[in-house]
C-alpha cells in the first residue's frame, strides 16, 4: 500500500509540475503561439547501423521542428542527426503520426543539421517555425518545447541571459538561456513571443540552456531551400571570450581601447574573442598563438561576436581573411588563408575485417591531434581481424583507436584508393602485418602507468577474420542526399 501510495504522490507533483509550467507559459506568450508552436515539434528517435565514431549507444533521441512543411524540411542538431553515421531517423508528430526521415545535411563545426521527411506524411495541421530576422536581446522572455527529461512536447519557460557566449564541441556563438533544458531538448527552438525560433538550444542542465545564433540559421537555411550545400570555410582557430579587464592587467592591453571597446559593446560586459588554441595542420597552425585577441577582421572591428566572424569567412570571395590581432599588448594583422570545411567531413567509409576505415573530420582532429583528414578507423565488431591493436581512448566517442594507417605488409595504405585497391589481395592472403603512427601515448597491455615516448611506429600482426561481412565501400551521395554502398570485389 505505502509503495502505491508514493506511485501516486509521484504522478501527482509530476502532473502539477507540467500544469505550472503550462500556466506559467501561458501568463507569459499568447496561448495561440505555444500551440502553432507545438505542433511544429517533432520527436526524432534514431538509430545507427555503422558510425565511423562508435558511440557507447547504438539509439538515441532528440527534438526537431519543421521549419519548411511544403518541401519537408526539419531542423535539429548535427549531434541529433549523428552526423558520419549511417542510420534510421523515425520523427513523431504532435498526433502521435510517425514518419521517416533522412539526412540532408549537417554542419562541420556548428550544432545544427536539416533532416526531410515526405511531405505527404506530415499531419495537416501541423505547422512551421521561422527563424527570427531579428537577433536575441538581453532579458528576452522564451519559451522552449522538447523531448526534455524524455518528456516529449513538454515546455519551459525563461529569459535570455548571455548574447555573446563561445560554447560546444567546437566553438560556436551561443545564447545562454535561464531555463530548464535536462537531456531530449536539445534540437528544440527557442521560441520569442511572437513565435519565432530566436535560438537553437543543443544543450544545457535543469537550470540553463545553451542555443546555437540565428545568425548560422538564418544563413544555412539560404542555401537548404535552394537545395544547395552551404558555403563553410575557416582557418581552423578555435576560440573563447576572454576579459579585456585581465587583458589590462596580466597582458599590456591598452587601456584606452579597453574603454572605446565598452562603449561600443556594453552588453559584452568587457569580453573578447580569444585564441585558445589550433587544429593541427589548418592554415592558423603557427600562425595564431593560444592567447592572441582576435580585433578586427578583414578591418572590421569584430567585438564579442563569434558568428560575424565565422559569416565573414564563409563570404571572403578571396579565399584569405585578415586578421587584426593583440599579442602581448602589440596589434599587428596577420593573413590567413581559408579551406574548405565540407573537404574535412566524413563523407566516404570502407568496411573491412570488421572495421571501418575513415578520415578524420576536424571534430576528432581537435579532441585527439590526430591531424584532419588522417586515414584511421574503428573497432565495429567484438571480434575482428585487427583485434592485435590493442591501444584504444574512451572517449565520448567510445571506444577508438588514434592511429594514422601506414601500410599493410609493404604496401601503402594511406588514401582509400590504396586501400579499397589492397583488399582482395590480402583477404586472399590471409595473414598480414599492418603499420601504423599510434597518437596514444604508450601503455604496455597490463601496465598501470602511460609513457609517451613521441611518435609510436608499430607494425602488427593479424589474421583476417573470414567470419566478418563482406568488404563495402560506403558513399555519401550529395545529389541524393543519403548514404549508398556497393561490395569490394574479392578475388
Amino acid at each position: 500500500m505505502k509503495t502505491s501510495i508514493n506511485k501516486i504522490l509521484l504522478n501527482t507533483l509530476l502532473l502539477i509540475g507540467i500544469n505550472s509550467s503550462m500556466l506559467l507559459a501561458k501568463e507569459q506568450f499568447d496561448t495561440k503561439i505555444i500551440e502553432k508552436a507545438k505542433k511544429s515539434v517533432v520527436t526524432i528517435h534514431g538509430q545507427a547501423s555503422l558510425k565511423a565514431y562508435e558511440p557507447y549507444s547504438n539509439s538515441w533521441s532528440g527534438t526537431g521542428f519543421i521549419i519548411n512543411k511544403s518541401k519537408g524540411y526539419i531542423l535539429t542538431n548535427a549531434h541529433i542527426a549523428g552526423g558520419a553515421i549511417i542510420g534510421t531517423y523515425h520523427l513523431f508528430f504532435h498526433n502521435g503520426s510517425r514518419a521517416d526521415a533522412k539526412l540532408l545535411y549537417y554542419d562541420p563545426w556548428l550544432d545544427y543539421a536539416f533532416m526531410q521527411i515526405d511531405p505527404a506524411l506530415i499531419p495537416a495541421d501541423a505547422t512551421e517555425i521561422k527563424i527570427t530576422t531579428k537577433n536575441p536581446i538581453m532579458d528576452q522572455p522564451v519559451f522552449i518545447i522538447g523531448n526534455n527529461e524524455g518528456k516529449s512536447f513538454s515546455i519551459h519557460t525563461g529569459t535570455i541571459t548571455g548574447l555573446y557566449e563561445i560554447q560546444g564541441a567546437m566553438p560556436q556563438h551561443s545564447i545562454r538561456l535561464s531555463l530548464n533544458t535536462k537531456g531530449g531538448s536539445s534540437g528544440s527552438p527557442v521560441i520569442n513571443q511572437q513565435g519565432e525560433a530566436i535560438a537553437l538550444n543543443y544543450g544545457g542542465s535543469d537550470t540553463f540552456g545553451i542555443g546555437l545564433h540565428p545568425a548560422y540559421l538564418r544563413y544555412a537555411i539560404g542555401f537548404i531551400e535552394k537545395g544547395k550545400i552551404p558555403t563553410r570555410k575557416h582557418m581552423g582557430v578555435f576560440t573563447e571570450t576572454y576579459s579585456l579587464n585581465e587583458a589590462v592587467k596580466y597582458r599590456k592591453f591598452p587601456a584606452n581601447e579597453l574603454q572605446a571597446y565598452n562603449k561600443k559593446f556594453p552588453e559584452a560586459l568587457g569580453n573578447a574573442i580569444q585564441v585558445t588554441r589550433t587544429l593541427v595542420g589548418s592554415p592558423s597552425d603557427g600562425k595564431l598563438m593560444s592567447g592572441d585577441i582576435i580585433w578586427t577582421v578583414n578591418k572590421q572591428l569584430i567585438g564579442p561576436r563569434l558568428s560575424e566572424l565565422d559569416l565573414i569567412m564563409n563570404n571572403s570571395n578571396s579565399n584569405t581573411v585578415v586578421l587584426g590581432i593583440y599579442r602581448s599588448g602589440e596589434f599587428q594583422e596577420i593573413t590567413l588563408p581559408l579551406y574548405n570545411l565540407e573537404d574535412h567531413k566524413v563523407k566516404k567509409m570502407v568496411s573491412f575485417g570488421g572495421t571501418l576505415f575513415f578520415k578524420v573530420d576536424d571534430s576528432f582532429s581537435e579532441k585527439t591531434g590526430l591531424p584532419a583528414n588522417t586515414l584511421t578507423f574503428s573497432l565495429i565488431q567484438g571480434s575482428n581481424t585487427f583485434d592485435n591493436i590493442f591501444q584504444y581512448l574512451l572517449t565520448d566517442y567510445g571506444k577508438q583507436v588514434i592511429l594514422k594507417v601506414l601500410a599493410f605488409d609493404t604496401t601503402p595504405i594511406i588514401n582509400f584508393e590504396q586501400l579499397i585497391e589492397a583488399i582482395p589481395t590480402f583477404i586472399q592472403q590471409k595473414y598480414f602485418t599492418i603499420s601504423y603512427i599510434n597518437y596514444l601515448p604508450y601503455r604496455p597491455r597490463f601496465g598501470g602507468w602511460w609513457y609517451n615516448i613521441g611518435a609510436n611506429y608499430y607494425m602488427v600482426d593479424v589474421n583476417y577474420d573470414i567470419n566478418t561481412p563482406e568488404p563495402k565501400i560506403f558513399t555519401f551521395d550529395e545529389k541524393e542526399m543519403e548514404w549508398k554502398s556497393r561490395p569490394i570485389l574479392t578475388k
